[in-house]
């Protein structure tokens, strides 16, 4: 189980997107046309993955908002262990409970790719409408039975500052360009696999 973002541009673009994805290399950025997303993508667009080490997990989990899920479960923990409230709280601003892991070097280090991926994006839409998409698979990309998503459109500003919700479909047009999606038939509404 993998989180995957599909990203498509104008065929004509692929140069482009080839040329901007060298300069941010914390991301890895190929054409793959065979995964189940693609179907969502503008017609005769070419279609990308997004990712980082083999899927996009770190990608999407530094873009999602923040989780006090862990946090929250960890402090009941140590309250039931009779721990007082100053004690608990030190104990999770210190991050004693991050399993092993340094807790602020795992977050800059999402962070640095977060804002790769969004310099990616907006380098991108520079000068060219894009389409992104991002779906927690649980089985292969090129067969997986995609929820009903959402579409929608945003000016590549408004997506820099959103935490890029999953299962919608995301139309940027291109800051040198006036693009309406709907006039491609891509209306802002529900969409069907």
């Amino acid at each position: 189980m993998c989180w995957y973002i599909t990203m498509s541009v104008p065929r004509t673009h692929t140069s482009l997107v080839e040329r901007i994805a060298k300069n941010h290399p914390e991301v890895e950025v190929r054409l793959s046309p065979d995964t189940t997303a693609a179907a969502l993508c503008p017609g005769g667009n070419a279609v990308y993955l997004v990712t980082r080490g083999g899927c996009s997990c770190d990608i999407c989990l530094a873009v999602s908002p923040p989780d006090t899920t862990d946090t929250e479960r960890h402090r009941a923990k140590l309250k039931n262990k009779g721990w007082s409230h100053a004690k608990i709280e030190r104990a999770i601003s210190e991050g004693s409970f991050t399993k092993g892991r340094n807790a602020s070097l795992r977050a800059d280090s999402f962070q640095i790719v977060v804002n790769a991926f969004r310099a990616l994006v907006s380098d991108i839409a520079a000068t060219s409408p894009l389409t992104l998409f991002r779906h927690m698979y649980r089985g292969a990309i090129a067969t997986e039975q995609l929820p009903t998503v959402v579409a929608s459109s945003l000016p590549v500003a408004d997506f820099s500052a959103s935490h890029f919700p999953p299962d919608t479909v995301v139309h940027i047009g291109a800051r040198s360009a006036n693009l309406s999606f709907e006039a491609d038939g891509f209306a802002a509404a529900q969409l069907k696999p």
